[in-house]
């Protein structure tokens, strides 16, 4: 396999870099913000691989990788990993999906671009599932759902079957979303939530 440039410094980074790892993947390196310094967590967890270079952003990137994953995560809002999928789409980035051998993903799932499915996720038959999306650690989407770009279904969250989760939206560790039910963009659905009815586009559920 080529080798995969990781966007990101954080937690999420390191997450994505295991999977990479276990699927086979080279890793070229990880890629921080021109201004981001690197706090002594940070140090720790990339000490556990020293041979893997930190680049920045302004380096000339595509010289030493074409192939990227976002490696930032998203919770409050999908723009920094909206914006960031829009840049790097324009300047010819490959942005490859990644599913880890644990999860078990449908033949009968449609995926976009850049979408990460972590270990022992489920995605049933006639799924279909938007660009940038991260489908985290554990999650459970049923059949006939329809998950829009830019999503987060974080770990361990189950959406049962017939669900639309709306664009830029955020479904958080543990959530529940009855079948049938529609989530409109750029929502939150906080951790352990029980969805039981429709959620307007913009909304947060404390």
């Amino acid at each position: 396999m080529s080798k995969v440039l990781i966007f990101g410094c954080g937690g999420h980074a390191v997450s994505c870099f295991e999977v990479l790892k276990c699927e086979g993947h080279e890793i070229a390196g990880f890629v921080k913000k021109s201004d981001e310094k690197l706090d002594k967590k940070n140090i720790i967890r990339f000490n556990l691989s020293p041979q893997i270079p930190i680049f920045s952003e302004t380096d000339d990137l595509m010289k030493i990788s074409s192939k990227a994953i976002i490696g930032i995560g998203q919770i409050k809002t999908c723009e920094p990993r909206k914006n960031l999928f829009k840049k790097l789409s324009l300047d010819g980035f490959d942005l490859i999906n990644v599913i880890s051998s644990q999860a078990n993903v449908s033949k009968y799932t449609s995926l976009g671009k850049g979408v990460f499915i972590f270990k022992e996720a489920i995605i049933n038959a006639n799924v279909s599932i938007g660009n940038n999306c991260i489908i985290n650690t554990g999650s459970i989407i049923e059949h006939d759902c329809n998950i829009s770009n830019d999503c987060h279904v974080s770990v361990g969250s189950i959406i049962n079957g017939n669900v639309d989760v709306g664009a830029g939206t955020f479904i958080g560790s543990g959530a529940v979303i009855k079948n049938g039910i529609t989530i409109g963009d750029s929502c939150v659905i906080s951790a352990g939530k029980y969805v039981s009815k429709n959620v307007p586009s913009g909304t947060i559920l404390k």
